[in-house]
């Protein structure tokens, strides 16, 4: 379920008319603010 919510934000963020202007921080953040509004499942971070 969460995988169909991510997907959606990616793309969303993705297709963001302003994107090459932002930092990574700001990417981040439009991210978190989708996967907020979702209630998206917070996952472990691989490294």
């Amino acid at each position: 379920m969460n995988h169909d919510k991510v997907l959606n934000a990616f793309s969303t963020v993705e297709n963001t008319a302003d994107l090459e202007t932002k930092t990574q921080y700001e990417i981040q953040q439009s991210l978190s603010k989708y996967f907020n509004l979702n209630f998206v499942d917070l996952l472990p971070l691989r490294m």
